[in-house]
């Protein structure tokens, strides 16, 4: 049996991102602009939901896809939170993220 991929409205997609979706596609290294949702102390900090409106798009130095992704406010620059936040290919609300 040959499985199907459903792509989810974006609606659907920005309320319930799976476990893994939590890392942007890009590589931490490249400035730690990484975020986990793993928490040990269950204090949260500011951060923005994203969601790709094509399959995939690139912004800011982080490649998004139609899955939700989390990233913490204090791992991007003022610079990427302006450009991400004024793409229109992208949907972006702000969240709080466990540290």
């Amino acid at each position: 049996m040959a499985k199907t991929k459903v792509k989810l409205p974006v609606a659907a997609a920005m309320a319930a991102p799976k476990a893994n979706d939590n890392e942007p596609s890009h590589a931490a290294a490249s400035g730690g602009e990484g975020a986990t949702s793993e928490s040990k102390s269950g204090e949260t900090v500011p951060g923005l939901r994203v969601v790709s409106r094509p399959d995939q798009f690139r912004r800011a130095g982080i490649t998004f896809t139609s899955n939700a992704v989390d990233i913490k406010l204090s791992d991007l620059t003022p610079e990427q939170v302006e450009a991400i936040r004024g793409e229109r290919n992208l949907v972006v609300l702000d969240c709080l993220i466990e540290d």
